[in-house]
């Protein structure tokens, strides 16, 4: 589960080379480094432990790697367009 944990991270790094704007100031985007990295951790252990309470296996691993990196690009998709 720690790998896969770590690939989501790896995830956010590029979706924040893609879509988040680069005028922004210095402490903006450690703010929202540290807190996209939370929310990352929150949302792939939550997925995690929804899908092992429905029935445990490897599947649950990549159900929730796919749910965090589907929901890292729809929101950073989100943000530019709203920019």
């Amino acid at each position: 589960m720690r790998f896969l944990l770590a690939i989501s991270f790896l995830t956010l790094v590029f979706v924040y080379d893609e879509y988040w704007p680069r005028t922004d100031s210095a402490a903006y985007a450690v703010l929202w480094t540290v807190g996209a990295g939370l929310l990352t951790a929150g949302i792939f252990i939550g997925v995690y432990e929804l899908a092992f309470s429905l029935g445990s296996g490897e599947l649950t691993r990549a159900v929730a790697l796919l749910v965090t990196t589907v929901l890292q690009y729809g929101s950073a998709i989100l943000y530019s367009r709203a920019q």
